[in-house]
């Protein structure tokens, strides 16, 4: 396996190269060209955008795990633009919770208190390059089966793009620490710190007036994965190691894997818009029966008016049970070893910046295991969005 992720890894430099050198040759042309003066906006020192939201969330499985909660939270995003090529950026939340839950540790549950979305350092030593230091927030893979996209992992992220008339290609790379949403690695004794490192191409193309195309695809590795967080995985997924204590759980298998996937936007009306994506995701130590997974997506951008967008949507999905860690990807798919669908609905106000957001998720497993079931999973969210500066 590792002979097919290095000539994979050789193909995509190979082709980004080629890329690229088209890229910055398109680039140098440009830059000879004058900026028209209307062009030259000022950048804001500081920018503050604060977004208040109330949410309720009801979840059960047939192993008797709920929550109930309803939830009331203030979310700022800051940005200081420090100079032409330094900023720093931070998302937090404060959240004040109220309701019933009785879940595994403490799985889907969130308590009153002040998260950390993101909050980054970043550097832009010439045009194509940025360089990226903190919290890191994991929703950017895109791709809740790996990695639930509300996780935030420290480290470090580089980034390459080029755009171009034609095409929109980026490359980024990230080594950061897997933790849990207060930071903290859940390693015990003397343990080494775990590591998450991965590599992201990613293309977009528009091929024509009514339709946009994007392919992306990840390299991915865990290493040193605490022994808390083998013995959590093994009750919410993964194959079940020989020992289950906390301070003496191992993997039964290695995670170092890749995902895949594309994604369309078809313009068929005015108003209307058609969105497809699929990825598929491998983990390359584990044998076949337990190593895929798959999700699926189909939705409508609907524009009724230019105060309201209605946009819904359908996906099916499946996790095998050793894809990922399972501690680490999301509980609204049900983590590993699991089959489903799911529903949403979005409706958009832009003008009035608010938005509602509804998405239910029901799954099962797919093979019997007592420490999984049937579970659903509902959410509805009301946020407003405020430019404070």
């Amino acid at each position: 396996m590792d002979v097919k992720r290095n000539y994979l890894i050789v193909g995509v430099v190979f082709f980004c190269l080629s890329l690229a050198d088209n890229a910055v040759a398109q680039q140098k042309v440009f830059t000879r060209l004058p900026k028209p003066a209307e062009e030259t906006k000022e950048v804001k020192k500081v920018e503050l955008k604060i977004k208040p939201a109330m949410s309720g969330t009801t979840f059960a499985n047939d192993i008797g795990e709920r929550i109930n909660a309803a939830a009331f939270r203030v979310g700022a995003d800051l940005n200081l633009n420090l100079s032409p090529i330094l900023d720093v950026t931070s998302s937090t939340w404060a959240i004040m919770v109220a309701g019933q839950s009785l879940t595994r540790f403490g799985d889907g549950t969130s308590t009153s208190g002040v998260y950390l979305k993101e909050a980054l350092i970043n550097i832009r030593p010439v045009e194509f390059l940025s360089l990226h230091a903190g919290a890191i927030n994991q929703g950017y893979l895109n791709n809740p089966l790996l990695i639930s996209d509300s996780a935030v992992f420290p480290g470090i992220k580089e980034k390459l793009f080029f755009k171009s008339d034609i095409f929109n290609l980026s490359l980024i790379a990230e080594q950061t620490i897997p933790t849990s949403n207060t930071l903290s690695t859940k390693a015990v004794d003397k343990e080494e710190a775990p590591s998450f490192l991965a590599e992201t191409i990613s293309v977009e193309t528009k091929i024509s007036r009514h339709l946009d195309f994007e392919v992306f695809g990840t390299l991915y590795h865990f290493q040193n994965l605490p022994s808390k967080v083998a013995a959590e995985s093994a009750v919410l997924g993964n194959s079940q190691p020989a020992q289950l204590t906390p301070n003496t759980a191992e993997f039964s298998y290695e995670f170092n894997g890749w995902l895949a996937g594309a994604a369309t936007k078809i313009k068929i009306a005015p108003e209307v818009k058609l969105i497809f994506s699929g990825s598929a995701i491998e983990n390359s130590q584990a044998p076949d029966s337990a190593n895929h997974g798959q999700l699926l997506s189909a939705s409508t951008e609907i524009k009724f008016s230019k105060n309201l967008v209605i946009t819904p949507s359908v996906e099916n999905f499946f996790n095998e049970s050793d894809t990922s860690p399972a501690s680490y990807n999301s509980y609204a798919y049900g983590h590993n070893n699991r089959q489903g669908f799911g529903t949403g609905l979005t409706l958009d106000f832009p003008e009035s910046k608010f938005k509602v957001v509804t998405k239910y998720a029901t799954s099962d497993v797919i093979n019997e295991s007592f420490n999984q079931g049937k579970q659903q999973f509902l959410r509805i969210i009301l946020e407003a969005s405020y430019d404070v500066l």
